[in-house]
This record gives C-alpha cells, sequence and structure tokens, in this order.
C-alpha cells in the first residue's frame, strides 16, 4: 500500500522536478554524463534524471526502494523529461516566447537574477579580519556551536552594513531623486516616485492596486517602492553581471515555456465557466470525498504473536507502545503504528475487510496479508461528502487538464524526433 503512495507521489513530482534542473546545485555523481534519450538535438543524460531524483522532496525514501522501483521511477522521470521538451519545442513553435506575458516575465526574472548575483557576490566580499577571529577563538574556545553561530552575526552585521553603503553608492552614481510626497490618497497610475539617469519609477510599475481610498496606506506603497528602487538600482549598475546568466536563461526558458503552452491549451479544453461545469455534471464523482479512517496497526510475522499482542492491548497495555516494540513495518514501527488517514477501499482487501463493521477506538481481529498478521486500531471516521460544482471549480479544470494532456502529448512525440541513445532507455512507459 505504501510502495504504491510512493510510487503515485514520485509520478506527480516528476515532471515539476525536472523543470528545475540544475537550479538546486546539487552535486551529481563523479563521471562523464551518460546520454539517454535526444529530443530534436537536445540530449538527456543520467545526470539529469539524478538531478531530479535527488531535489526531490522524496530522495530520502529512493534508497530504501527495491532495484525493480527504482528503475520504474527512473524510468518514469527521464519519459516526463521528454514530455518537457516536447512541450517546450511546441511551446517556441507556437511563439509562445513572443507573448508579451512571456516577456515581461522574462525582463522580471533576469532583473531578480541580476539582484541575487550581485547580492551574492557583495556577501562573497565579506572578510572576517585576522583579529577578530583570533579574539572569537580567544572568547569562544572548545565551544564550535558558538564560534559558528559568532562568525554568522559578524557577517550578517557587515553585510547589512556593506548593503547599505552599496546602495548609497548607488544611489549618488545615477543621481536619484525619489518623491515620497508624492504618496498620497491622490496617487495616479503615471504618479512619478523616483527618477535618475534613464530611469523613471512610477506608481503603476509598484504593482499595486487600491478600490478606494480606504485601501490606500501609504506605508505599504513606500516599501514596495524602496524594494522595487533597491533590485532597479542593482539592475542599472550591473548590465554585466553575466556570471551563470545564460545558464539561468536558459533553465527559466525551459520551466515558464511549458507552463504557459499548458495554460493555452487548458484554456482550449474548458474555455469557461460553463464548459467546466458540463464536465463536472459528467463527472460527479471528482466532488466525492470517500470516507477515511484514521487508523494505526502492529504487524506481526505469525498469527500466535499477533494473538499474544492482541491479549495484551485488550488486557490495558499501549497499542502505541506494543507497535514501537513489536511491529516487523519499519514505517509503522517509527511511527508507534500511526499509518494517517485512510481512504475506503484504498487499503489492502483483508484490512478492508477488518474495518468494515467497526467503530471508533475498536481493535480488530487478526487480519492476514502477504505482509504478516495485522491487529488494526480504529481512531476516527470522517463521513463521505458530496461537494458541488463551486466547491471543487479547481479539481475541476485540473480533471480537464488530466484528460487531455496525455494524448496531446503523444501527439508531440509523433511531431517531434525522439532518438533512444540507450537501448535500456527506450521503454514504453504509459503518460498518466
Amino acid at each position: 500500500m505504501r510502495g504504491m503512495n510512493i510510487m503515485s507521489r514520485w509520478i506527480q513530482l516528476a515532471l515539476i522536478a525536472g523543470l528545475y534542473l540544475g537550479l538546486s546545485g546539487i552535486a551529481l555523481s563523479k563521471g562523464v554524463a551518460t546520454p539517454l534519450v535526444s529530443v530534436n538535438g537536445y540530449t538527456i543524460t543520467d545526470h539529469d534524471i539524478e538531478r531530479v531524483i535527488v531535489s526531490s522532496t522524496l530522495a530520502d525514501q529512493y534508497p530504501t526502494l527495491d532495484e525493480k522501483t527504482q528503475a520504474a521511477l527512473r524510468g518514469s522521470v527521464l519519459m516526463r523529461l521528454v514530455n518537457l521538451q516536447l512541450l517546450y519545442l511546441e511551446a517556441v513553435e507556437q511563439k509562445l516566447d513572443q507573448d508579451p506575458i512571456f516577456i515581461t516575465d522574462r525582463d522580471s526574472f533576469i532583473k531578480g537574477m541580476t539582484y541575487k548575483i550581485y547580492m551574492d557576490q557583495l556577501r562573497a566580499s565579506i572578510k572576517i579580519p585576522d583579529s577578530v577571529m583570533n579574539d572569537l577563538f580567544s572568547r569562544l574556545k572548545g565551544n564550535s556551536e558558538a564560534l559558528d553561530a559568532a562568525v554568522a552575526q559578524y557577517r550578517a552585521q557587515q553585510y547589512k552594513l556593506v548593503r547599505s553603503l552599496a546602495l548609497k553608492k548607488i544611489r549618488e552614481q545615477v543621481n536619484l531623486a525619489v518623491h515620497e510626497e508624492r504618496v498620497t490618497p491622490a496617487i495616479t497610475a503615471e504618479t512619478i516616485l523616483a527618477e535618475a539617469d534613464n530611469y523613471l519609477l512610477r506608481f503603476s510599475d509598484l504593482g499595486l492596486n487600491f478600490k478606494n481610498a480606504d485601501d490606500f496606506h501609504a506605508a505599504n506603497v513606500e516599501e514596495r517602492l524602496y524594494q522595487r528602487l533597491e533590485i532597479d538600482l542593482i539592475n542599472l549598475v550591473s548590465r554585466d553581471i553575466m556570471d551563470g546568466m545564460e545558464r539561468r536563461m536558459s533553465h527559466f526558458y525551459r520551466e515558464r515555456l511549458p507552463a504557459m503552452l499548458i495554460l493555452k491549451k487548458e484554456n482550449e479544453w474548458a474555455p469557461d465557466r460553463a464548459a467546466a461545469r458540463a464536465y463536472f455534471e459528467q463527472h460527479r464523482e471528482l466532488g466525492f470525498v470517500p470516507e477515511q479512517r484514521m487508523i494505526s496497526q502492529i504487524v506481526l510475522n505469525s498469527r500466535e504473536k499477533a494473538e499474544a499482542v492482541r491479549k495484551r492491548v485488550l488486557a490495558g497495555e499501549s497499542f502505541f507502545r506494543m507497535a514501537q516494540l513489536h511491529s516487523i513495518d519499519p514505517y509503522g514501527r517509527k511511527k508507534a503504528g500511526q499509518m494517517g488517514w485512510l481512504k475506503r477501499g484504498t487499503a489492502m482487501p483483508a484490512i478492508e475487510k477488518a474495518l468494515e463493521n467497526m467503530n471508533e477506538e475498536e481493535i480488530s481481529e487478526i487480519a492476514e496479508t502477504d505482509r504478516g498478521f495485522h491487529l488494526i486500531l480504529l481512531q476516527g471516521i470522517k463521513p463521505s461528502i458530496q461537494h458541488e460544482y463551486e466547491e471543487v471549480y479547481d479539481r475541476v479544470r485540473q480533471a480537464i487538464v488530466d484528460e487531455n494532456l496525455p494524448p496531446f502529448v503523444r501527439s508531440l512525440q509523433h511531431k517531434y524526433k525522439i532518438e533512444f541513445t540507450d537501448p535500456v532507455a527506450e521503454i514504453p512507459v504509459k503518460l498518466p
């Protein structure tokens, strides 16, 4: 049951994780990357798959999976990276990289990355004088944690000072003038709040909107003003910052363009709320939440042991303590037997049967599965719910995408050239 849940979560995360290839800075296995597949000349390697795996929230569980499950997961990740590249190629084909929304997002990304790189360089420039380090060593001798904390505090203080001085120097360099006096309820979109050499910042640039005068707060406007100014000023004097920018821009394109294509297709598949409502009426199960039961379990390797443990629990000993001491399920033992909320119909048949007529706080009879002999404690029940359309609108749109995206991606698999360079990698994997 847990194995299938892990597989499902991996499948859901694979494509998303692939959007961030290379941005995590995680160290990969040493050695030359092995090409696995080429999509219109773009090569996906074993290192790409590893990046997805090690940057996933499930990375810690991966080594505990059996070899067959690991191979299946690697295959799923590979196919999703292929499909991600197909979506990117189609987005470029449809000229989404020329869309005004994309251009705005791209420019904002460049500004943000330029600011980050500048600040990273500023932090890296901070050096701790030998006299300061000697003083810290002397005062905190033998206490490594306190020394690390003191060094971090010193660096933070110095960074705050260096950052303030750098911004002051830039303001003087570009002849910046800030007009705080114009931040009033009478402000308009065209009101100029700051100006410098070849630079104007209008209120509309802050992305703030007020429905009426009661919504206006000068402090909020000024906070957003100085946040925007800090980023813009650094961009004014740092146009030559290119360290890593080309690689970062490539990843931005490969993340943003597929997302825009999927959104465009979503609007075609469900153009309005009426279309989504019609889909819901044909798939009302999208609003159905089945009964859920909170359970804990103890798994033993023989019926005799299960009977003995059951008698001890019924006599008053703690079910959770028994799970910690005697359960053969590593996960259950670590969690004191607590398995959380389980939807009706998702457990193994023997466990479903044991739960069928139980009441809260009851302990089941012994349920035998291929994993052992189970004792189940039913801790709580959430009754089933049937939600109406307005309550599950987002879920309905997602279901429409889930239904239409696979055939769309398969059409792209025929449109663009896919070549597996490693015969072992050429495994047919269906896109869920």
